[in-house]
């Protein structure tokens, strides 16, 4: 018995949705490892399984001539997964691999309310919650940390699906582990994740906090202002017991003002600039008519 392996780029759109298997020339006692690499605008393979199928099952199927006299099984994908051999594999947001290598890469590595300040701090998970972004509407991990009634909590936004997700993700677990042990399970959906980390609202771990200069305006009355301010993000974080060895260096701690709000200030600068007021030339035109005709030397002092 021969497995024969064959790979859809694009599946046919006509409802059921289906796929053509040139199949003509194989043993009916063979089976052949089907795939479909298509992938949706986030990069993301529209099927990510793949189905082992004896020859002989997908015979039976409707035949279709397409071009070059090729001649196509025609079926539903649907039934694929009725007519496999193995098991369908579900596409899960974490696998266990994922988390794993995740681990050990982090292993190795290094009002009247204020702004929690760049530096290393204390802070309570007060909220774990679900979340979309608003540019594709994936979902992601919120995180809340607060510091204490006096100031401000700061928001954590960790994406898990869609475009470059594996670093967000990747901090995701790292912020678990490292605050609390904890090594994120296996899971399927948004509900399954969002079950594992809600127990950890209430608990306290160590932050590293660093800032961003930012550039706000700011209306007092009828007057705008431009000013600049440091917002502060989560950088890294250990347990609480391992605060004093948390490494920080405050010289790196805030990042200045990026190119786009550098801009903003230009273009804030020129907007409500006052004019400069024009010349009163009253008093020098009267010292020109007084100029005496024949004093080369002061006439030609003022015309430069």
């Amino acid at each position: 018995m021969t497995k024969h392996k064959i790979d859809i780029r694009k599946p046919i759109w006509k409802k059921p949705r289906s796929i053509g298997l040139n199949i003509a020339g194989f043993p009916v006692d063979d089976q052949v490892e089907i795939s479909i690499s298509y992938k949706n605008k986030d990069d993301k393979l529209l099927y990510p399984d793949t189905w082992l199928i004896e020859i002989k099952k997908l015979a039976g199927y409707p035949i279709q001539k397409v071009q070059g006299g090729v001649l196509l099984n025609i079926i539903p994908i649907e039934d694929l997964y009725k007519l496999s051999i193995t098991p369908k594999t579900e596409n899960m947001i974490f696998d266990k691999k994922f988390i794993n290598s995740t681990i050990e890469a982090s292993k190795n590595a290094t009002g009247s309310k204020t702004k929690i300040s760049p530096g290393k701090h204390i802070l309570t998970i007060t909220k774990v919650e679900i979340g979309h972004a608003k540019s594709d509407n994936n979902p992601m991990v919120i995180v809340e940390f607060e510091k204490d009634e006096d100031h401000w909590p700061l928001r954590e936004y960790f994406k898990i699906e869609g475009k470059n997700t594996d670093i967000s993700r990747k901090k995701l677990i790292g912020l678990f582990h490292r605050g609390f042990g904890y090594e994120i399970k296996a899971c399927k959906t948004e509900d399954d994740l969002l079950k594992q980390l809600i127990k950890f609202e209430g608990k306290d771990l160590a932050v590293a906090v660093k800032g961003q200069t930012k550039a706000i305006s700011v209306s007092r009355g009828d007057s705008t202002d431009m000013i600049e301010i440091v917002d502060p993000g989560y950088w890294y974080c250990t347990t609480t017991s391992d605060i004093d060895s948390l490494e920080f260096d405050m010289g790196k701690a805030v990042s200045g003002l990026s190119d786009q709000d550098k801009e903003k200030i230009i273009q804030f600068k020129e907007m409500t600039a006052e004019p400069e007021p024009e010349p009163d030339n009253t008093e020098e035109a009267e010292f020109v008519a007084s100029t005496d005709d024949d004093d080369d030397d002061e006439t030609e002092w003022f015309d430069k």
